[in-house]
């Protein structure tokens, strides 16, 4: 009897937006609509097998406390070697900590971004950035943050801002990241800013976020929808902080 070789379509890494940490993947639900078996694995991975002629899947998450998530992947050696990085939003019901300080309100935004920046212990630059380089060079780089989306704030050229996303480790190069998105302008190390890009979905034109890492004192944080500028705003530690956008 011959041996079967099972294909894999692609495999996604399911993190817990608000802890940082990979999900529970225990009472999590992954849809295809193509129909494809799903393997679950530990630490949030979940393997997609391909199935032939297939050109892209849908592939729908949901579970208790979470956001539904609806991705569109385009099977490629890139989605069947590496992370694909799924981050859960939560939603009311969610066991958020004592201490926990809520954004909250209603937007005409279908989604957007907060721009968040730690202030004792700032993500930089390490080395100029060229733009169209495919790997980029970051200090004090939580590794649990890989998949994310970045926002690079250049003081020179206008004030250029643009995003990226890291998608692993540069082994051949120290505090080196790879990209999956690059940006397209240069950026100097000393004149530029590195923020993190939380997403926010909003649902019938309202929404529900939880931070874990506001200060006491309260922080700034910069609304930003595609990677532009919309406002900043002011949130009070601990306490439902509700806007209009």
């Amino acid at each position: 009897m011959g041996v079967i070789h099972t294909r894999v379509a692609a495999v996604l890494k399911l993190m817990d937006l608000y802890t940082k940490e990979a999900a529970d993947i225990r009472k999590i639900q992954i849809h295809v609509t193509q129909g494809n078996r799903v393997l679950k694995k530990a630490e949030g991975c979940v393997v997609i097998l391909a199935e032939p002629d297939m050109e892209e899947l849908n592939v729908a998450v949901e579970g208790p406390g979470f956001q539904r998530k609806s991705i569109l992947l385009k099977p490629s050696e890139e989605n069947r070697t590496m992370y694909h990085y799924v981050w859960l939003q939560p939603k009311k019901g969610y066991p958020y900590a004592l201490g926990t300080t809520f954004l909250t309100g209603t937007s005409k935004l279908l989604g957007f971004q907060l721009a968040v920046e730690n202030k004792e212990k700032p993500v930089k630059l390490l080395s100029d950035y060229k733009q169209g380089t495919k790997t980029i060079q970051l200090a004090n780089m939580p590794r649990e943050l890989m998949g994310r989306t970045w926002l690079i704030a250049g003081e020179s050229s206008g004030k250029v801002q643009e995003t990226f996303v890291l998608s692993g480790l540069e082994e051949e190069k120290r505090w080196g990241y790879r990209l999956t998105e690059c940006p397209k302008h240069d950026f100097k190390r000393e004149e530029s800013r590195v923020l993190q890009l939380l997403p926010v979905e909003t649902m019938n034109g309202r929404f529900y976020v939880g931070l874990a890492q506001v200060p006491r004192e309260g922080m700034e944080i910069g609304i930003y929808q595609d990677g532009i500028h919309v406002k900043n705003i002011f949130l009070e530690y601990g306490k439902d902080n509700f806007f209009e956008l």
